[in-house]
């Protein structure tokens, strides 16, 4: 069965025989992509990656972001926006690899370092 089938095949033919071609055709094009339920299932993963990570951040004590935003890269996620820590900072991408699915980081983030309290 060829893949692609031109116009010109279909002279001279009965409707049966394009209708089956047709069907073949449509038969090849199923089995060469994947459904819509395979795309909404990565994007979906792709997302929870992303909230996890946000989620993961955003609940630690010593980070405070102005703003966060995750994304989902090849093989872990970027991570870009404005963080103000003290020198006792925690390792952000440390944490970020702690989520699942999560082996990179790209860290794009902007930090002010907090002077200490005075006393």
């Amino acid at each position: 069965m060829a893949k692609h089938i031109r116009k010109t095949e279909f002279r001279g033919a009965s409707a049966a025989n394009v209708a089956e071609a047709v069907a073949d055709a449509a038969r090849l094009a199923d089995t060469a992509m994947p459904s819509l339920s395979d795309s909404v299932h990565i994007a979906l993963g792709r997302h929870q990656v992303e909230q996890a990570v946000q989620r993961e951040l955003l609940s630690h004590p010593q980070l405070h972001f102005k703003t966060l935003v995750v994304r989902r890269t090849q093989n872990g996620v970027c991570l870009e926006g404005y963080l103000e820590a003290d020198e006792n900072c925690p390792d952000v991408s440390g944490i970020a690899q702690t989520v699942a699915g999560v082996d990179e980081v790209i860290n794009r983030l902007m930090v002010k370092r907090l002077q200490p309290a005075k006393n």
